[in-house]
Parts: C-alpha cells; structure tokens; sequence
C-alpha cells in the first residue's frame, strides 16, 4: 500500500508540473511556451510534448513541439528532441522502466516524424530527421555519431552505424554500415559497409560486401558476397561484383548485365560479359 501511494503522489506530481504556469523559449522561433521541468532530471519539456516519467531529461536537454517520449530513453546534455518524433526504448521492466534503451546526447537533434524503438546511441551531433523508421521489432544497437544526418524516408535495421559525416536519406535501407563522408540514397539498401566517400543510390544493393574510396555504385547493381570495390570504380546498370576475391578499383566501369566474379578487375566491361580470373589470364 505504501509503495502505491508513493507512485500515485509522483504521477500527481507529474500532473502538477504541468499546471504550474511556467514557460520557456526553446529558441524555435516561437519565443515562451508553457513548459515545466522534468521530474527526472529536469530538463525543460514543452507541455505541447508527452514525455514518460519514466523517460531521463538532463537539465540541458529539451522536448518540444509534439514530441512523444516513452519507456527507456535517456536524453543527455544539449540534446534536443521536437516535432512530432517518437522515441520508445526498450523496458528493462520495473515501476520505472530502464534508461538504457535509446540514448540521445551530445547536440544531437531528433525531429520530424521520426520513429525510434529499441536500443539505440544517437550523439555529438547527429541529426535524425524526416520520416526516419527504425526496425518494428527495435533497433538493437542502433548508432547514429558524429555529423552523421539521416534523413528523408530512410529505414534503420538492427545493429546499424552511421557515423562520421555519412548521409542516409530518401528511401535507402540500412542494415549494415555507413561513414567516413559516404552518401546511400534513393532506394539503397546496404547489408554491407560503405565509407570513405562512397556513394550508393538508386536501388543498389550491398551484401556483405564493402564499398569505399570513390566508388559509386547505382542503378540496379549488385556487390555481394565478400567483393570489395573502391578508387574511382563505377558499377551501375543491373552489373553484379561477387565472390570472396573479386576486387575492383582504379577507374574500372562495369555496367548492363555484365557480372565481375571472384576477379581482380579495373578495366571496362558491359553487356552480359562475364569476368573471372581465369577468363582475365586467357
């Protein structure tokens, strides 16, 4: 009976907060807003927001705007939260869930539409925007660092990382990992890794497979199991790269249906021709 009565006077607590008649400039453009400090951590929080007891704001973080937070999200230092994003952790269980779950800090901002689940970092100064969505069943271990930005429509499976200065936006998916100055847009979808200043778009795709340097890869191509493509090398078209050993770099250009397999290649190649290693040799 006592625990219930501690928990019914920190719910009025809450309640109360928010009746209190304080205000505060988010420095949004909208000057003073009805806003309180949360009871945990105290942070400032727009009243127009609805932010979990449960949830962490330090007392340099903000929610504004719409902003939904709830159940194990933990939002540190200048870290800002607004719009109409919604961010829910993952529950270690327990009165007051655990803040373990999304951890946003440093500068970095989350807004938009966006919708976080599960276990994720987002710090220094990130920015995650749009209509970002992350995995329905949680993003487990989900790290956005950096300058990185995501934006657009972009989809975030578990275990992503995106950091440094990379971009993720349009429709591109991402179960893998982007970074250096590495760009992955349109309807991308990377299962592999592409960094340096890489850029994959269109509807490429990248299985277990890495792509740096220069390199771009786009249209409907394909680079998968184990290929590694870099300098200034181009694969477009419905091209595909595969195998353990196919390494393809300098200024190599590979388009239509013409496949690079298993192969050391920086030559030029279209149509349905094939490369192997042997067929290079002969």
């Amino acid at each position: 009976m006592q625990s219930f009565k501690k928990f019914k006077n920190k719910i009025s607590g809450i309640i109360e907060s928010k009746s209190e008649g304080t205000t505060h400039d988010f420095k949004d453009g909208r000057g003073k807003v009805p806003a309180h400090q949360h009871p945990k951590g105290k942070g400032w929080v727009a009243d127009t927001a609805d932010v979990s007891y449960t949830v962490y704001v330090g007392p340099d973080a903000k929610v504004y705007g719409n902003a939904k937070v709830s159940v194990g999200v933990s939002i540190n230092d200048n870290a800002r939260v607004y719009g109409n994003a919604k961010i829910v952790g993952k529950s270690s269980g327990g009165m007051y869930g655990s803040v373990d779950g999304i951890q946003i800090s440093g500068k970095a901002e989350v807004y938009g539409n966006v919708k976080l689940t599960g276990v994720a970092k987002i710090s220094d100064n990130a920015k995650v925007y749009g209509k970002v969505q992350s995995h329905e069943l949680g993003a487990k271990k989900l790290e956005i660092s950096g300058n990185a930005k995501v934006y657009g429509k972009a989809f975030l499976g578990p275990y992503s990382v995106i950091k440094d200065d990379a971009e993720v936006y349009g429709n591109a998916v991402i179960y893998g990992r982007v970074y250096g100055k590495a760009k992955v847009y349109g309807k991308a979808e990377i299962f592999g890794k592409a960094y340096g200043n890489a850029k994959v778009y269109d509807r490429a795709k990248i299985s277990d497979a890495h792509v740096y340097g220069n390199a771009k890869i786009y249209g409907d191509a394909e680079v998968f199991g184990g290929a590694k493509v870099s300098g200034d090398a181009k694969v477009y078209g419905k091209a595909e790269v595969y195998g353990d050993k196919a390494r393809v770099n300098k200024r190599a250009d590979i388009s239509g249906n013409a496949k690079v397999i298993d192969a050391k290649f920086t030559g030029k190649v279209s149509g349905n021709e094939e490369i192997t290693e042997s067929n290079i040799q002969s």
